[in-house]
């Protein structure tokens, strides 16, 4: 914002230098669509300056609501976690890349060959 700032102040500067000047015909044509383009960046600054202050007002929200949710994790027995109940992101991605290597057949492919265990349920899945 600051180097906007002194562009903007540079622009003006050589803006007021320029009219103690007579300009001729075009440097006025030209000047008029300087400052309407000068207008349509500021507008378009703006703008920007809003969508910047929503998105990091929903990354506040978004980071408490996670805090939260770790939170009440950190509450789960750690039983239930060794269990397989409620995996971390990476267990899953770890667990879900296992069964990709392995070429078994899983209740995640909907394979129709064999009941499959599903860890996280902790239950025999039926594949449909």
């Amino acid at each position: 914002m600051k180097r906007l700032e002194r562009m903007l102040a540079e622009a003006a500067a050589a803006a007021a230098k320029a009219a103690e000047a007579q300009p001729s015909q075009g440097q006025k044509i030209w000047r008029d669509e300087l400052e309407a383009e000068e207008a349509s960046l500021l507008q378009k600054f703006t703008r920007m300056d809003a969508t910047i202050r929503k998105i990091q007002d929903q990354k506040k929200k978004d980071e408490a609501r996670l805090r939260k949710i770790r939170g009440q994790l950190a509450t789960i027995p750690n039983g239930d976690r060794a269990a397989g109940f409620c995996r971390t992101l990476d267990e899953e991605h770890a667990h879900n890349e296992m069964v990709k290597k392995s070429g078994s057949p899983s209740w995640r492919t909907g394979s129709t060959r064999s009941k499959t265990f599903d860890p996280l349920y902790g239950r025999l899945n039926h594949p449909s």
